[in-house]
């Protein structure tokens, strides 16, 4: 609970908007978040702030999610991001990066469509894996495989 009460605080400094104030709250929330970025929930606020109109803020988001090799949960959590948003910044982070989930089905969702379509035949040729994660998918990620088939 205190970690969610924690993130939640970060967040709303990171919307802060306030003339002077709002900067520094911005950038105090970040590098809070660059320290965090092992978690997951962290993850996911770093990567809404890749495309964030203060430059330093984008910058120092975009840096921390390209240092997540080696902590498979973040990877994981930035991945999610990217499957939701297959054009937005954070798949195109993963992919610069070679990021995949760890979970075999779900890194299948990912390669498709994030499209990666020569990785993602390499591992799932026959759409086994891409077919599970269809049948629970919500209907925005059934949209973006379904664009792309």
């Amino acid at each position: 609970m205190r970690t969610s009460v924690k993130f939640d605080k970060l967040e709303r400094a990171l919307n802060a908007h306030l003339p002077l104030v709002g900067a520094w709250r911005r950038r105090t929330a970040i590098r809070t978040l660059v320290e965090s970025r092992q978690d997951p929930r962290a993850v996911e606020l770093l990567a809404g702030m890749i495309g964030h109109r203060d430059t330093e803020v984008a910058a120092l988001a975009k840096s921390a999610l390209r240092g997540l090799a080696g902590v498979p949960e973040a990877v994981d959590a930035l991945c999610e991001v990217a499957i939701q948003d297959p054009q937005g910044a954070a798949a195109q982070v993963c992919k610069e990066q070679g990021y995949r989930p760890s979970d075999n089905e779900r890194a299948c969702l990912f390669l498709f469509v994030t499209n990666q379509l020569d990785a993602y035949f390499e591992e799932d040729y026959e759409f086994q894996n891409l077919r599970l994660q269809f049948e629970k998918a919500d209907a925005t990620i059934r949209a973006h495989v379904m664009s792309i088939v």
